[in-house]
C-alpha cells in the first residue's frame, strides 16, 4: 500500500478531464420541472458556477446516490464536497457515506474499524469539506451515499488520489 500512498492529486471532475457522460446519479431535481433547470449529475463539479451549478436528487432519500466512473482503476484517496444555492435557498450534504466498485455492480461501501464510515460533509453551500481516507483502495466507480443533508441532497464534488502518469519517488 505504502507506494501511492499521500498522493492526493484532483482525479478531474473541477478541471473537466472526466466527461459529463462518466457521472451519473440515482435522479435529478429540476426546479419547476423544467428541463432547462435539471440540476443534472454532471454538473456536480467542485466549484462549478452558474445558476444551476450543482447535482441535486429528485428526492430526499437515503436511496439517492451520485456517481463518478474515472475512466480506469485508480488509488482513490480522499473526497471534497460543496454544496449549493437554489434561488437562494442554500442546500448541501451534511453526512455521506462512500462506495466503490471495479464493475459498476458490485459495490463494497467504505469502512474504518469494521463498520462504514459516515463522513462530515459540508455546513454551508461554498465551503470545501475535505475527507481523507485513512485506508485508501483501489476503484474505477465511486459513489457518493448522502446519510443526512440541508434542505435539498446537493452536491459539487472531487475526488483525490493517484493520476498513474505522476511516478512518485520515495
Amino acid at each position: 500500500m505504502k507506494s501511492g500512498h499521500g498522493c492526493s492529486e484532483p482525479l478531474g471532475l473541477k478541471n473537466n478531464t472526466i466527461p459529463d457522460s462518466q457521472m451519473s446519479a440515482s435522479s435529478s431535481y429540476k426546479t419547476w420541472n423544467l428541463r432547462a433547470f435539471g440540476w443534472y449529475p454532471h454538473l456536480g463539479r467542485l466549484d462549478n458556477q452558474g445558476k444551476i451549478n450543482a447535482w441535486t436528487a429528485q428526492s430526499n432519500s437515503a436511496k439517492e446516490w451520485l456517481q463518478v466512473d474515472l475512466g480506469t482503476q485508480r488509488q482513490v484517496t480522499g473526497i471534497i464536497t460543496q454544496g449549493a444555492r437554489d434561488f437562494g435557498h442554500i442546500q448541501y450534504v451534511a453526512s455521506y457515506k462512500v462506495a466503490h466498485s471495479d464493475d459498476g455492480v458490485q459495490w463494497t461501501v467504505y469502512e474504518e474499524q469494521g463498520s462504514s464510515k459516515v463522513f462530515q460533509g459540508n455546513l454551508d453551500n461554498n465551503s470545501h469539506k475535505k475527507n481523507i481516507f485513512e485506508k485508501p483502495f483501489m476503484a474505477r466507480y465511486v459513489r457518493v451515499l448522502p446519510v443526512s443533508w440541508h434542505n435539498r441532497i446537493t452536491l459539487r464534488l472531487e475526488l483525490l488520489g493517484c493520476l498513474e502518469h505522476h511516478h512518485h519517488h520515495h
